[in-house]
């Protein structure tokens, strides 16, 4: 299997070995108790993430392939709570200890 681990939306490296399909497990977990539409919104981007397909890192918590890099992904999860749930925005950053730059791609 040949390994690129490049992102596909910033194509930068991917250092952290936690796919953005597990943090956005524990993300949905913690929107759950904060405004449950969230999490369908969430869902729905997720969904658009999974159909990038490349052989990739491996998460070390599922064993799926990895595509895109929990940079880009929480900053997509930023943006839509900018957009979607801005009650919940500053929050999401601060619990999840993620500081969202201006976008790479």
């Amino acid at each position: 299997m040949k390994y690129n681990s490049g992102c596909m939306l910033c194509e930068g490296p991917i250092v952290n070995l936690i796919c953005f399909r597990c943090m956005g497990d524990e993300i949905k977990v913690w929107l759950q108790g904060k405004d449950k539409k969230l999490v369908k919104v969430l869902e729905g981007n997720d969904f658009l993430l999974k159909s990038y397909n490349r052989d990739g890192r491996i998460c070390i918590e599922c064993g799926r392939e990895m595509n895109v890099c929990v940079d880009c992904y929480a900053y997509e999860v930023s943006e839509l709570l900018e957009l979607y749930g801005p009650h919940v925005s500053n929050e999401f950053k601060q619990l999840f200890n993620i500081q969202v730059e201006r976008h790479r791609y």
